[in-house]
């Protein structure tokens, strides 16, 4: 029993040093120098170096994904500063600013959505 307890321990250790590998190996936020370190640090050190490695990718992804929400809500102020600035030279800014529908903000009016019948 203990046997198949260690089989079942050294399989989970290598599956996950694979998953860490694999995902390090396809990452692009690294150079080859890191990379190589970091391989070095999932299979010399199981399962600790593994699960710091992959920490270390997770981290990195979700700060990609805050920078481009960030980058994304700067898009949005500076075509709704654009409109309302191309809006006032016109001098109809109210119609621009209803008529836009920047950042997923409804201008069509107020209601519950529901149709009357």
């Amino acid at each position: 029993m203990v046997e198949v307890i260690s089989y079942i321990f050294v399989a989970f250790v290598i599956y996950l040093n694979v998953v860490a590998t694999i995902h390090l190996v396809r990452s692009d936020m690294y150079s080859s120098g890191q990379k190589v370190a970091q391989l070095a640090l999932i299979w010399l050190i199981p399962i600790i170096g593994a699960a710091f490695v992959v920490m270390l990718l997770m981290e990195e992804a979700c700060a990609e994904k805050r920078n481009l929400r960030g980058n994304s809500f700067i898009i949005r102020f500076l075509m709704l500063s654009f409109i309302f600035s191309n809006a006032a030279a016109d001098g109809d800014a109210s119609e621009a600013i209803e008529s836009s529908d920047i950042g997923g903000f409804d201008s069509g009016g107020g209601g519950d959505g529901g149709g009357g019948d």
